[in-house]
């Protein structure tokens, strides 16, 4: 098994821990819940459910379509590669999450947040991507549909890439090194 790092951002990792799809049967409407079942009938990830579910945030309304186009060319041209809406995401390195807390573990105001990194285990083949490609998209379209075949090809054009490695559930947490 490989084992990667993971920023927690949210405060819900726990050593030992098993992190799975999520098999949701309870969308409305009814042809809600048969699209979600043909599209993932695995289940999702936390993340699929943050972006496919969540209406009431307004500042994440163009990063949803961004996830949902990528998804889409995904489907389309990579079907080999694990979906984001139903992966875990971590960084190879120590180094490289360390990095990532630093940039993203202070709020606007500069004060420090409660982020912890952790250790995950992964059976599955996993992928890596440039993370930048999705979280910095150009504003056009045809810009977004040409990010979202450069992260899935694996290539990047960015001069500083921010690599980020996509597991496919099941993952375990091992156990938290910062």
């Amino acid at each position: 098994m490989s084992r990667y790092f993971h920023v927690d951002r949210l405060s819900r990792l726990q050593q030992g821990q098993t992190i799975n799809l999520a098999r949701l049967i309870d969308v409305t409407p009814n042809a809600a819940q048969e699209h979600l079942d043909v599209l993932f009938a695995d289940g999702v990830s936390l993340h699929g459910q943050f972006y496919l579910f969540r209406k009431d945030d307004p500042q994440h309304v163009a990063r949803k379509h961004y996830e949902i186009i990528f998804e889409y060319v995904r489907r389309a041209y990579f079907q080999e590669r694990p979906s984001r809406f139903s992966s875990f995401f971590g960084m190879d390195t120590l180094v490289a999450a360390q990095g990532f807390f630093a940039k993203h573990g202070v709020d606007a105001l500069g004060d420090p947040m409660p982020y912890t990194i952790w250790e995950i285990e992964c059976a599955n083949p996993v992928f890596k991507a440039d993370m930048r490609l999705i979280s910095e998209p150009l504003p056009a379209m045809l810009g977004v549909s040409m990010q979202a075949h450069q992260y899935w090809s694996g290539v990047s054009p960015n001069d500083e890439p921010v690599w980020e490695v996509l597991m496919p559930l099941p993952i375990t947490v091992v156990r938290q090194v910062e």
